[in-house]
């Protein structure tokens, strides 16, 4: 047993050297490809009811969100390189970015929504935990998502993100013509607004590899992602007013100028 743990922790100082390498001097390409490692040792550690495999699955992921980010800083502050269109062509939000699809505030409505859902699968399986935080009947494992959440974020799920994610279709049956996305004159795709948002906000995946899967025009998704991301600040905006939500920036932990005084 001493032996298997020693060469696991070995292992593990391997992939995290190896994935810290290639994802600073990596292109687009590697950046995906070692995404799809992240998750592929996610899958595994939840089947195998591996933890330690789970937690480096999730330490991949968050260090491509985290290399993602920083490049989405430097598309900012500097102008696009040739490495940072590279990797635009495969992270969603650096291609919104890049493009002027959205701006400061609908990046924040990005980082907002991916610590709700971070929260809600937080050391949680698909399986056990339902992505819209409503519970999934005969799922024993469920646990309320406002016991995984700060008070803040926790009110924020309430009053915020539950209404958004109803309005978006995140129970919607494929069936449910009504609530899917209508594109090209019409034609609907098997995805609600919800959908799309939590595989491009949350998981990363590449608009384009949706578009070719999808069969349909990137420029067509993007438009659905832009609204889905402006009617969640809009909820959010009227629940602030309201006093029933905390300022988006101090949610993020950023310190915004404003002459309000701190709720």
């Amino acid at each position: 047993m001493g032996t298997q743990m020693v060469i696991q922790a070995e292992l593990d100082r391997c992939v995290r050297a190896v994935v810290g390498f290639a994802l600073k001097f990596g292109g687009g390409p590697v950046l995906e490809d070692v995404r799809r490692l992240g998750m592929r040792f996610c899958r595994i550690g939840a089947e195998s009811s591996d933890e330690e495999v789970l937690s480096l699955g999730n330490w991949v992921l968050g260090a491509v969100k985290a290399r993602s980010e920083q490049c989405l800083r430097d598309l900012r502050l500097e102008g696009p390189t040739a490495e940072t269109l590279a990797k635009a062509t495969l992270d969603p939000i650096l291609w919104l970015r890049e493009r002027e699809w959205i701006g400061d505030d609908e990046e924040r409505a990005v980082e907002a929504l991916d610590l709700i859902w971070n929260a809600i699968t937080s050391g949680m399986t698909d399986r056990a935990a339902a992505l819209d935080g409503l519970r999934v009947d005969g799922h024993g494992a469920y646990r309320d998502p406002l016991e995984r959440m700060s008070p803040e974020l926790a009110q924020v799920f309430s009053e915020v993100f539950r209404p958004w994610a109803k309005a978006t279709g995140a129970r919607a049956k494929p069936t449910t013509a009504p609530t899917l996305i209508r594109i090209d004159g019409g034609r609907r795709l098997p995805l609600t607004a919800y959908n799309l948002t939590r595989m491009v906000v949350h998981e990363r995946t590449s608009l384009h590899q949706i578009a070719k899967e999808m069969r349909c025009n990137v420029d067509s998704l993007a438009t659905v992602i832009v609204l889905s991301l402006q009617r969640f600040l809009s909820l959010y905006e009227k629940a602030q007013g309201d006093k029933r939500a905390p300022r988006l920036g101090r949610l993020l932990g950023r310190k915004e100028p404003t002459n309000e005084p701190e709720r």
